[in-house]
């Protein structure tokens, strides 16, 4: 067995990581609504108006956060795709090791994301989009904050795995 992780530690990280859960799916549903509401204004203003010059780039821009917002929900709720065929046939001792290798793999990948989103984000700081005249900074910014939700819920799951709080696959 992996060393275990004192309970108290993976619950305080696992409240944690539900109020971040709740918040970003706040967010979401506040994106999701404005966006389907800006949409619905496009077609109206098109419709018996004249068009709208920023609406399609606002409503790209909370698309491009409610997907890194979304991304951290699935991570959270375990619903991203998985291999599990390859996993089955395996002795428990080995699922536990590969179950905790991709989790460190993944948290890996996902503080990169934060990383180079942070960096990415402060080479286009000085950028300003042509329709609404807002920095970048603000479009760009969703790549940390997304990279950093995932890596919460991560470190969540990996200290439930240790703690037996939640059972290894």
């Amino acid at each position: 067995m992996i060393t275990p992780v004192p309970k108290r530690v993976s619950q305080s990280f696992t409240s944690f990581s539900q109020g971040v859960d709740r918040v970003a799916t706040f967010l979401a549903v506040v994106a999701l609504a404005a966006m389907t509401a800006v949409t619905t204004l496009q077609i109206v203003c098109r419709f018996f108006f004249t068009a709208l010059s920023w609406s399609e780039e606002l409503s790209r821009y909370l698309m491009i956060w409610l997907t890194f917002l979304g991304a951290s929900m699935g991570v959270k709720r375990g619903t991203h795709i998985a291999v599990t065929f390859a996993v089955s046939p395996l002795a428990p001792r080995w699922r536990q090791g590969l179950a905790l290798l991709v989790q460190l793999l993944a948290l890996y990948f996902f503080l990169l994301v934060a990383l180079y989103g942070w960096k990415l984000m402060n080479l286009q700081a000085f950028q300003v989009s042509a329709g609404l005249g807002v920095s970048m900074r603000y479009v760009y910014v969703s790549l940390p904050v997304g990279g950093l939700l995932c890596a919460v819920h991560i470190v969540s799951e990996i200290l439930q795995l240790l703690s037996g709080e939640k059972p290894w696959p």
